[in-house]
């Protein structure tokens, strides 16, 4: 009985730890991709945490090191920013904890600002494109068409959440 209460308490922090990757790749750990990765780099799982390659006395290993926030931003593990904080448990789990009305940077919740011919918005620690002004400074909403002046302007969102403008011209005869 002795014996397996040792096993067992011996066990419990390699339980714990992400697997250690044998010494046969020399300096790199695979990712859960099958991506190669040197110690030292750091790099986005998931768009919610951030891992790194480190380096063992058996080898190398992935270790989670920070949650990133829906801003993009990356907060370490023990650490807070804007209200979010990044806990890892007493099982090893990562966590992300965002308060209720999360901020854009210096941006509060709900703010809007011009930015160029662009309006946005912080919205719960992200920014959300709002719409794009004409020459003439009309504010046309995300997706739509405005025509001033024979010009027809379309605000498109973009895959990546950003705002373009497109304009045609229109000759009245």
């Amino acid at each position: 009985m002795l014996l397996l209460n040792l096993i067992i308490v011996c066990a419990i922090p390699w339980l714990k730890a992400s697997p250690s990757k044998p010494r046969g790749n020399l300096g790199t750990c695979v990712d859960p991709l099958g991506g190669r990765r040197r110690v030292g780099e750091e790099w986005q799982y998931d768009h919610k945490f951030a891992r790194r390659c480190v380096e063992t006395k058996n080898g190398w290993r992935i270790e989670t090191f920070a949650c990133i926030l829906p801003s993009g931003e990356w907060v370490k593990i023990g650490e807070t920013k804007y209200g979010a904080s990044c806990e890892r448990d007493e099982y090893g789990v990562t966590k992300l904890s965002l308060p209720f009305t999360l901020n854009c940077g210096a941006r509060e919740n709900g703010e809007q600002w011009d930015e160029d011919e662009f309006r946005k918005e912080c919205h719960y620690g992200s920014i959300r494109p709002i719409g794009c002004y004409t020459r003439y400074r009309h504010l046309i909403p995300a997706n739509g068409v405005w025509v001033e002046k024979n010009v027809t302007y379309k605000c498109v969102v973009t895959g990546r959440g950003g705002l373009a403008m497109t304009t045609d011209s229109t000759m009245k005869t």
